[in-house]
């Protein structure tokens, strides 16, 4: 018997002193949450109860922070509200509020320190805070389900990002829901991250790329915004099966793109479906372009883009093509396409043209939409039919498809138009 209280009193002093052992520490409302972390070793966790603590928080050890029944950590609008220091602590189950309104010092709700790898910012809510967000180039950090609402009291320039990544390798967004920032998710000279089945609207750009190479983004919405998916300066993006939705300017904006797939978006009721400058080499494919204003807008050397499989349904104005010689998009869908298929294989007999001469002319003077159905304007059009020479640049599919491919148009037809 002796040996075997003997064998239980070691057993016991071995756990307690395996490195993966952990305690719980408990905080009650009126206690600090500051103090208890203060007292944490690495590895252990710190539950706090429900109610509001007036604290600004500094981690600076591997905890897990959670909060039991939504816990408020109030900043009192001054700084920032919790900073993160430490490599793989958790910050999960808190309502995180009023951080500072100071954009140069970038007071934020939650703000990530370089050092801080592997952080996990999980299901919180984030209000009334400047920047809600901010990863300062810490790889592999993670922000997922988090519902997060800027300073909207503020105009959009002086507002931050909800979530903010700068430099950041290898690190992950998914499932948050971010409305009234500047722009929903910022993305500066990242690599290798995963945005996922976020929902982003009423902002100025609801996901923001500038100087970010390979990285992928996969089933998100962003709606009312101004602009739904900003992809800047960046190349080898993979941007597929999103939806951009009633945007006051663009469903998808291309600058300075490159070596990109954008492919299986559903771009319906913005401005412009699609807004291409300057961006070379990139892969459109199979996107659904729907009841826009206008469907693309290509210029600014926007060339050597593969374009195919996409259907432009119902857009007031197809493409608005600027450019010296014809680009080639062959194998889309255009609603507007009065071509006809002679043997039946599915791709119109004869080439669709995006615009003609009276399409340029009514661009550069509106008020020539006047004339559209007068005698002159049918002639000058029956004349460049004739002497294609007399033919403006356009976008031309020498292999137009007699119909979209797949069914998802059908979900969208009639429910989305463009209004002013």
């Amino acid at each position: 018997m002796g040996r075997l209280w003997i064998a239980l009193l070691c057993g016991s002093f071995l756990l307690h002193a395996l490195p993966g052992y952990s305690k719980v520490i408990r905080v009650k409302e009126g206690g600090s949450i500051q103090e208890a972390l203060a007292s944490a070793s690495e590895g252990d966790r710190v539950e706090v109860a429900a109610g509001t603590y007036r604290e600004h928080l500094v981690v600076d050890r591997k905890v897990e922070l959670v909060g039991i029944d939504w816990p408020v950590i109030d900043g009192g609008g001054k700084g920032r509200v919790v900073v993160v220091k430490a490599p793989g602590a958790v910050i999960r189950g808190f309502r995180i509020r009023g951080s500072g309104n100071d954009l140069v010092a970038i007071d934020a709700g939650i703000f990530v320190e370089r050092k801080a790898k592997g952080v996990l910012i999980r299901e919180n809510i984030l209000e009334d805070c400047l920047f809600c967000i901010w990863v300062d180039g810490a790889e592999g950090v993670k922000s997922i389900g988090n519902r997060i609402t800027g300073k909207k009291e503020l105009i959009s320039q002086r507002r931050g990002n909800g979530i903010h990544y700068w430099n950041v390798l290898n690190g992950l967004i998914e499932g948050n829901s971010i409305t009234h920032a500047r722009d929903g998710i910022y993305i500066f000279e990242n690599h290798n991250t995963l945005i996922r089945n976020n929902r982003i609207s009423d902002l100025r750009y609801g996901i923001h790329y500038m100087y970010a190479d390979r990285n992928t983004v996969v089933g998100n919405m962003a709606y009312r915004c101004r602009k739904g998916f900003a992809l800047m300066f960046s190349e080898k993006l993979d941007v597929f099966s999103n939806v951009a939705l009633e945007n006051s300017e663009d469903g998808i904006l291309f600058r300075d793109l490159r070596s990109s797939r954008v492919a299986d978006n559903v771009v319906a009721g913005n401005n412009q479906g699609l807004f291409l400058y300057n961006s070379t080499f990139n892969e459109i494919e199979g996107n659904l372009i729907l009841g826009n204003k206008t469907g693309a807008y290509v210029w600014a050397g926007s060339v050597n883009n593969k374009v195919s499989g996409n259907a432009f349904i119902k857009n007031i104005e197809q493409v608005r093509y600027v450019g010296t010689v014809d680009e080639i998009w062959d194998g889309n869908y255009w609603s507007d396409y009065l071509g006809w298929d002679l043997n039946s294989d599915g791709i119109g007999d004869i080439p669709y043209r995006a615009n003609d001469i009276m399409g340029r002319l009514t661009w550069e003077y509106p008020v020539v939409k006047l004339l559209m159905s007068s005698p002159a304007v049918q002639t000058l059009r029956m004349i460049e039919n004739q002497f294609p020479v007399m033919r403006a640049p356009s976008i031309v599919d020498r292999s137009p498809l007699m119909r979209p491919k797949g069914e998802e148009w059908r979900r969208w037809i009639g429910r989305i138009t463009y209004k002013d």
